[in-house]
């Protein structure tokens, strides 16, 4: 309320200001002062400046208002305004009533006033909580004779959020029903519109089964076509905003590709109802009969939900209706059986135009006759009939890596024109995942391959006339395998050759000539020759390969057939494109009498029991016959592999009623049947068998085992065993690398789909030999030929840790010897033995101290020092026969033996020489006696003697001569005091010292003990 109350002041303001500007440029002006009026002369008014108006100023005009304006925010947006005067006025503008503030006043404002008067926004600014630029604006122009006011104008800022207030869902529908995707837009102004996309493409609302409303995606009525992934997008002027993906599926309901037709069949022959369901998910289908039961053993539904009866009889006559059914519903086709009786039917083979009129067939009996009459019409072919032919098919081989996109080719051409189906390891090709598709041209697309696609791909081109088949085989290799891609070998395709012409036609052959294309000139080519009969019942046969020449001759042909003949071109890059096919061309008819087919043969019916599988891939076969006929001269057993062509043996016993058959492949699902035969005449077949023979380990290793490399690494590469002897399915590989000790073993296994691996960590200068095996289910086959690894040791070098790690290995090889066990063994029991015999001696001598235990004897026994040895002197004169060493000192009994010391003897103990160092100490002034201590200088040129004090025989008495004073007496004889050489001894240890030493012993005594312990339990 407030604002809007200043906002009405401000224009009440601003128009007073405007009226009184208009007032001044009138030539006189009547003003009321005080109620007087007087007339104002404009000259002698003043201007605001001081100065005098002139008749040529005006007041303010403008003359360019404001637009509103919706900008984004962030943008840059101007609001014009432009006004006129005399002088210049000035420009201001108001925001809500507010004086707008720009980079006159504030230089960092994004607002800018320019010289025109305009104001200019360098960015719109915009939040949810301040929103500065967003109101309604005024520019205000001003002079000193008034002010102009603009209009107003708005500016608003356009915005669009990112979340939708409601994304679209999911939709699943039936084709046919209509289906609706909602979507909220986000919230926006101004308000955003709503449009769609479908798989990155805008839909249309052109198409009147679709509508656009409020957002809404509306379909009438849906088609298969309309499934895929949809987007809302909501858009304005900010920009555009997509919802979350929905997905429409689109599901269909079963509808018939082929359905039962109306058929009359002639008793104890085959009736075939066809049954081809289509529909997402892909229908079930059922059989069943309007009136009864299915014929019970003899009705058989065959791979493609096609209800085959054998030897239909006249009570099996009704409406069989096929029941397909899926989850969005169930539809119903039927087909009607009608019996005819085989003795009143006429058949007319070759049809012609001229055999087209009324037949009147007449049944008589005893009771009268009867006659009915049919009309035959003869209609002129549309079109020349041709079997189908496979014109580009799958490569040999396609390996390709898990995640990528696969097309494999089937182009077929006939007349009429083919159906196209594709076969893996002889089963329908699953398209349930929706990762496999099969495009208009027959070609089979499978995306995001995965390693178990890996297989054999068949393509199958089927049509009434016959059916041609076209195998190649893909390999997907898994993450982390070496891809190995065939090596492409620069070149062309051989071209088609001509059409063959056919001459010398006989009972059982006919001869081929063609022409060469020129496209093939460079390269060496041969050629393929196959055959096709609608009579003989099979596809096109491959009659001749690896023919060299452009002419040949095919043998082995069943008189008086219809044949028709194509060759192709092959060389090293692959093969070329089917000539055309031949005229047709009918065998010479066999002269030799036909045989008369015995009617019994027909009702002849065989009842095939249930195969038992041997374990050696065998299978035993036991039928019975009803009823038993003597015009069957034999059996024949037809088998197959599940959906491959039929292979027959013949029975040529009629009494027998069994059969063994070998050779049968290891892991593979085999269809059996049997049926009687005479001459060349068969009878009808017996109900078909399924068996599925159990896998073993495969029987032959794997061929063209290889090894290349270096270092520490090594690639060994491999080709799978022959098909014939795998045995099953090859689940995985398994390497063996083996050193010549266990420890340097290096064993690998990869899946069934990789053909080569690398082995790592081999250690130098060890032989190692690689051997590989295929395993199934059943276990590991035959293992390959050993091939010798060898990788050479580094060079040695003398510094460096290269060598380290090959030394430590020798000396390990040295340590591993016996020789060098047992050295080391002898070294420490040397070493036992000296360590005990140090032990021995060591305890020998501390016995030799058990004497110093007896007392001694003298009256300074207890008072006299030991000398020093290194100081101590034994004078060279003869002991006196008085004085006994051994009887004055008794402890010295086995101290010297004879009767004198040397000088080189030295008085020696355990207790050590420092022991008598520390009791060397000198003499007290007390002691009477003491031995003579001195030194020797033997390279001095004199001998000095040092006399102690306490000597008693005083210093000037030593050696008969004065210390002091007197010359050289080297040479001289000495004459020393007469002493007993006992008295020059040292005392023995006291009995403290000698208990101490006891006690030492007794403890080493145990120490020793207590080793000998240890080593006896060693």
């Amino acid at each position: 309320m407030l604002r809007y109350l200043l906002k009405t002041l401000l224009q009440m303001n601003l128009f007073a200001d405007s009226l009184a500007a208009e007032m001044s440029n009138s030539s006189e002006l009547l003003l009321g002062i005080n109620g007087s009026g007087a007339a104002l002369d404009l000259r002698n008014l003043t201007a605001g400046n001081g100065s005098h108006p002139r008749l040529e100023d005006s007041a303010p005009r403008i003359v360019e208002h404001p637009s509103d304006l919706l900008v984004s925010r962030g943008e840059p947006a101007t609001l014009s305004c432009r006004a006129e005067g005399r002088p210049s006025p000035t420009v201001e503008w108001y925001k809500d009533g507010e004086r707008v503030e720009t980079d006159r006043e504030d230089p960092r404002s994004h607002r800018t006033l320019l010289p025109s008067g305009s104001l200019f926004f360098l960015r719109i600014v915009h939040g949810r909580r301040s929103k500065p630029d967003e109101g309604i604006y005024v520019c205000v122009a001003r002079n000193y004779l008034g002010e102009a006011t603009s209009r107003n104008a708005s500016l608003e800022v356009a915005v669009l959020r990112d979340d939708f207030r409601q994304s679209p869902g999911d939709v699943v529908v039936a084709a046919g029903e209509p289906a609706v995707l909602e979507c909220i837009p986000p919230r926006g102004h101004p308000e955003p519109t709503v449009t769609w996309k479908k798989d990155g493409s805008w839909v249309s609302d052109k198409d009147e089964r679709i509508t656009i409303r409020g957002g809404k995606l509306m379909m009438a009525t849906t088609r298969k076509s309309d499934a895929g992934i949809y987007v809302c997008v909501a858009t304005n002027m900010v920009g555009e905003r997509d919802s979350e993906p929905a997905e429409l599926v689109v599901l269909e309901r079963p509808v018939f590709g082929r359905r039962p037709q109306n058929q009359a069949v002639l008793e104890d022959q085959a009736a075939e109802f066809p049954c081809e369901a289509l529909g997402d998910p892909t229908p079930t289908a059922r059989w069943r009969r309007e009136d009864g039961e299915l014929p019970a053993g003899r009705w058989e539904l065959l791979p493609d939900n096609t209800l085959r009866i054998s030897r239909v009889r006249a009570e099996d006559e009704g409406t069989y209706t096929c029941m397909a059914e899926n989850s969005v519903g169930r539809s119903e086709a039927s087909g009607t059986l009608i019996v005819r009786a085989s003795s009143g039917a006429m058949t007319i083979a070759a049809v012609q135009p001229a055999d087209a009129g009324y037949y009147l067939c007449q049944a008589i009996s005893v009771a009268g006759s009867v006659l009915a009459k049919a009309l035959l019409e003869v209609e002129a072919a549309p079109a020349e009939p041709q079997p189908p032919v496979i014109r580009w098919g799958p490569a040999n081989l396609t390996v390709l890596p898990v995640g990528a996109t696969v097309q494999l080719p089937c182009w077929a051409d006939g007349e009429p024109p083919p159906r196209v189906g594709w076969l893996k390891d002889g089963r329908t090709v699953p398209r349930s995942e929706g990762r496999a598709s099969l495009l208009e041209n027959g070609t089979l697309q499978i995306s995001g391959l995965r390693v178990t696609d890996s297989g054999q791909y068949e393509c199958v081109a089927t049509s009434s006339l016959g059916e041609m088949r076209w195998s190649g085989t893909l390999q997907v290799q898994g993450e982390g395998s070496l891809l190995l891609l065939p090596s492409p070998v620069p070149g062309i395709l051989p071209g088609p050759p001509s059409t063959p012409l056919v001459t010398n036609v006989t009972k059982s052959s006919v001869t081929l000539i063609w022409k060469g294309n020129e496209q093939s000139s460079g390269t060496a080519v041969t050629y393929i020759v196959e055959a096709f009969s609608e009579a003989v019942g099979g596809p096109w046969q491959t009659v001749a390969a690896n023919v060299e020449g452009e002419t040949h001759t095919v043998r082995g042909l069943v008189p008086d057939t219809v044949y028709l003949f194509l060759v192709r071109a092959l060389n090293a890059h692959g093969l070329s494109d089917p000539s055309g096919i031949s005229e047709p061309i009918r065998t010479q008819a066999d002269t030799s009498p036909t045989p008369q087919v015995p009617p019994e043969l027909a009702r002849v019916a065989v009842h095939l029991q249930e195969p038992v599988v041997l374990p050696p891939g065998a299978v035993r076969l036991a039928w019975t016959v009803e009823p038993p006929s003597p015009s069957v001269q034999g059996y024949q057993v037809l088998y197959r592999r599940r959906g491959g062509r039929w292979e027959a043996w013949d029975v040529r016993a009629p009494g027998e009623r069994g059969a063994l058959l070998t050779g049968l492949r290891r892991g593979q699902d085999y269809e059996v049947k049997v049926r009687p035969y005479y001459l060349h005449l068969h009878g009808p077949d017996s109900a078909v068998r399924a068996l599925r023979v159990p896998e073993a380990a495969p029987s032959a290793p794997p061929r063209a085992v290889s090894v290349a490399g270096n270092g520490t690494s090594v690639r060994i590469s491999w080709q799978p065993p022959p098909p014939a002897e795998q045995n099953g399915v090859i689940l995985d590989y398994r390497i063996w690398c083996l050193g010549n000790e266990s420890r340097f073993h290096i064993n690998q296994s990869v899946e069934g789909t990789v053909l080569a691996t690398v082995l790592r960590g081999l250690v130098p200068g060890v032989p190692y030999r690689a051997e590989v095996a295929a395993a199934t289910g059943a276990g590991v086959g035959a293992r390959s030929a050993p091939i010798s690894i060898h990788i050479a040791p580094p060079v040695e070098q003398d510094v460096g840790p290269v060598g380290w790690g090959s030394m430590a290995e020798r000396l390990a090889a040295v340590a591993r010897r016996p020789a060098f066990i047992a050295g080391v063994s002898g070294a420490l029991w040397l070493m036992v033995a000296g360590f005990a015999a140090w032990l021995y001696g060591r305890r020998r001598r501390r016995k030799e101290l058990s004497h110093f235990t007896g007392p001694r004897h003298g009256p300074a026994a207890s008072s006299l020092p030991p000398p020093a040895l290194s100081t101590l002197t034994f004078p060279h004169t003869p002991v006196p026969a008085h004085s006994s060493p051994r009887n004055a000192h008794p402890w010295l009994a086995d101290a010297w033996r004879g009767g004198g010391l040397d000088a080189t003897d030295r008085y020696y103990n355990e207790a050590g020489i420092t022991r008598y160092i520390a009791q060397t100490e000198p003499f007290g002034p007390g002691n009477a006696e003491g031995p003579i201590y001195s030194s020797i200088e033997a390279g001095g040129e004199e001998l000095r003697t040092f006399h102690r004090p306490c000597s008693q025989h005083g210093p000037e008495m030593l050696y008969g001569h004065a210390a002091p004073g007197h010359g050289k007496n080297l040479g001289k004889a000495v004459q020393t005091p007469v002493l007993s050489w006992t008295e020059l001894l040292p005392p023995p240890p006291s009995a403290s010292e000698l208990s101490q030493y006891t006690e030492e012993e007794e403890e080493e005594k145990k120490e020793e003990e207590e080793m000998k312990e240890e080593e006896d339990g060693m």
